[in-house]
């Protein structure tokens, strides 16, 4: 008869503080144990651990020679300013989709034509009647903001025109919007951001990357380690005859975090008025020169690539 498996609470029974000083320790991060127990009550355990991968032997739990508490923490606080960049640049990025998507639509069809499912028929029936009840919802729950308040005041049986509604949304709503306006409006969304579209979604590179975006943000958004991560939804790569400056010798990983800076940079220089974000990234990267920028898919010269440069 087989013994019973044990389960992952028998096998991982929590630690004291000071049990994971110890372990910590044990593996070889030089730190004092003062210090570290004062991090583990800040930063989670399994959190912190995340942060440690990078400093790993190969295949062992133990730390390479060295390691201390400052290097991890340098990563740490590197990932949370990192991460605050990366929402800044969506967050502008996101706000010119919505400028464009109500501008676009609202000229095609009216200020309400988001109501009736011809004029999206990138829904499903089912889907488009589930938008409208997400956006009553949210209308609902905006009935004090000042622009919501007035419109309602006055026509409290209309449903808002788009150029407010849009205002509700949130960059996934965003996303399910884009995918569901006919192709001659996606192309035009995408011609503002210098990017193609296309007629099938699968080969629509806005689309692609608004997705690749949306989950990044979340992921930010939600204090998820990012700066060494890989990208769970990996954006279509632009075709070098007409996008030659992707495909310069200077490569990017569009596997890895640092693809994220570079569709960042490029979106943001599509969008007026012009951003100084890519200096304030240069200058963080600046800051944390220890950070193994290999572990994003960056190169050393990265900020010599075409698409970087002004």
């Amino acid at each position: 008869m087989k013994p019973n498996k044990l389960t992952y609470q028998e096998r991982n029974p929590p630690f004291k503080y000071g049990e994971q000083v110890k372990t910590l320790l044990e593996r070889g991060l030089i730190a004092d144990s003062k210090d570290l127990e004062k991090v583990l009550q800040s930063i989670n355990y399994y959190r912190f651990k995340g942060y440690l991968f990078s400093f790993r032997e190969k295949n062992s739990e133990n730390f390479s020679s060295g390691t201390t508490l400052e290097q991890v923490l340098n990563c740490y606080n590197f990932d949370n300013l990192l991460r605050l960049l990366i929402i800044e640049a969506i967050g502008n990025i996101e706000i010119a989709i919505r400028s464009h998507l109500a501008y676009e639509f609202v000229h095609k069809y009216n200020s309400t034509g988001y109501i009736e499912h011809n004029n999206l028929q990138g829904f499903k029936k089912k889907d488009h009647k589930h938008f409208l009840t997400i956006l009553d919802i949210k209308t609902k729950k905006s009935q004090k903001e000042d622009f919501v308040k007035n419109f309602k005041r006055d026509h409290h049986n209309e449903p808002l025109p788009l150029w407010m509604a849009i205002e509700l949304m949130d960059m996934g709503n965003i996303t399910n919007f884009y995918k569901a306006v006919s192709y001659e409006i996606r192309e035009k969304i995408a011609a503002h951001f210098n990017l193609p579209s296309g007629i099938s979604l699968k080969q629509d590179v806005f689309y692609s990357w608004l997705n690749t975006l949306l989950i990044v943000r979340n992921r930010c958004a939600h204090h998820l380690r990012f700066w060494n991560t890989g990208l769970t939804k990996n954006p279509l790569i632009l075709h070098k005859e007409n996008y030659p400056e992707w495909h310069s010798e200077n490569k990017i990983n569009h596997h890895r975090s640092g693809f994220i800076l570079f569709m960042c940079r490029y979106l943001l220089k599509q969008i007026s008025p012009p951003s100084d974000w890519h200096i304030r990234v240069e200058k963080l990267f600046a800051d944390y020169p220890m950070i193994p920028i290999a572990e994003m898919g960056l190169s050393e010269n990265w900020q010599e690539h075409l698409v970087w440069k002004d």
